[in-house]
């Protein structure tokens, strides 16, 4: 029994080496698991709570985000007009269109 308690005391004091260099080369480790496990923990709480109500119809959810996400942009008046950005971005993507359908008749 004696001559297993170095060996022991070696592969303890061998691990905890090997341990502090795998957490000095990767530093990142030790947040990426701790984050790991708290997102784990938060979302087998979700379930357990989402268990114990009652269900809605998936409708309904979406109806009450984007009614808040409504009332999130209601008072702001910096930001440009939906159409005009819709129109904007219509525009670009056919002289992007166009350029390509130019560029593609050039190569062949």
């Amino acid at each position: 029994m004696a001559q297993n308690e170095p060996n022991n005391e070696a592969m303890k004091q061998a691990l905890k080496e090997a341990l502090a260099e795998t957490l000095h080369e990767q530093r990142d480790l030790p947040h990426e698991v701790f984050t790991e496990v708290l997102e784990d923990l938060a979302f087998a709480e979700a379930i357990r709570e989402g268990k114990q109500t009652e269900q809605v119809e998936r409708d309904e959810v979406f109806a009450k985000s984007l009614g808040a996400a409504r009332g999130m942009w209601k008072e702001r008046d910096e930001l440009p007009d939906l159409r005009t950005l819709r129109q904007e971005f219509d525009d670009r993507s056919a002289s992007d269109l166009e350029a390509d359908r130019a560029s593609s008749r050039d190569g062949k």
